[in-house]
């Protein structure tokens, strides 16, 4: 895991603070996030369809933040 972070490096709160605040950035490990969408695991697009996908299941009470 190292190695991808210095190659690829960790996404910043700045990156995605339109989409989530920083607790949630934090609290969900968010900045390893860049190294699936560099190694083309996950898009962009993914990344933002499961953020509204689980803040949903928040909404409707199938899942809880701590």
């Amino acid at each position: 895991m190292a190695k991808d972070i210095i190659k690829h490096g960790l996404l910043s709160y700045a990156d995605c603070s339109k989409i989530i605040d920083r607790k949630k950035y934090n609290d969900l490990g968010f900045k390893y996030f860049k190294i699936s969408i560099e190694k083309g695991i996950l898009t962009k697009e993914d990344l933002q369809y499961y953020i509204e996908w689980f803040f949903s299941c928040i909404a409707n009470g199938e899942a809880e933040i701590y």
